[in-house]
């Protein structure tokens, strides 16, 4: 709780101090842990709570529709780069694996990459295959949807990977 309290306090000082600044009208600032010390103590690395990261997005340049609302989809840190480039009125073109956060019909989905494997999430429920075991690490999956939830995450990954390898 300690470090919680004084990491707000040098962010809240921090703020304070930036809006004093000729720069501050023309900057986004992003904060985005790298971990959630509450996911470390209570679930696997492997599993989707554990993947669960806060990104917060502050600034004047932010498009006052977005002002003090909250964003509640399932993205990746690869949707970061379009979601910031569109709020800057910037190209984002050349970011074909990236989507808008702020997209109003934007199709929830994650990929990551697990130790040896990888992980799949959506709304309809989420897997993580470990590749030398064969076998799925987590899978939590609504009834019905197993066949098309699991496609999706093969197909991302096939064609993730021919990308790559084609570069």
């Amino acid at each position: 709780m300690n470090s919680v309290h004084y990491t707000d306090k040098c962010l809240g000082d921090y703020f304070s101090k930036a809006k004093l600044q000729p720069w501050f009208k023309n900057t986004l600032l992003l904060l985005l842990p790298t971990i959630v010390i509450i996911r470390i103590k209570t679930g696997q690395c492997c599993s989707k709570d554990y993947r669960r990261i806060p990104l917060l997005i502050y600034g004047d340049v932010v498009k006052d529709s977005f002002h003090g609302i909250t964003i509640d989809k399932i993205v990746s840190q690869n949707d970061i780069s379009k979601t910031l480039l569109h709020q800057l009125e910037l190209d984002a073109n050349e970011f074909e694996w990236s989507r808008d956060l702020f997209n109003p019909v934007l199709p929830e989905f994650a990929f990551f990459e697990a130790t040896d494997g990888v992980g799949w999430i959506s709304p309809g429920g989420y897997f993580v295959y470990h590749r030398t075991l064969d076998r799925y690490l987590e899978y939590d999956i609504q009834a019905g949807l197993a066949d098309s939830i699991i496609q999706d995450g093969k197909s991302y990954l096939q064609v993730l990977f021919q990308q790559f390898i084609d570069f």
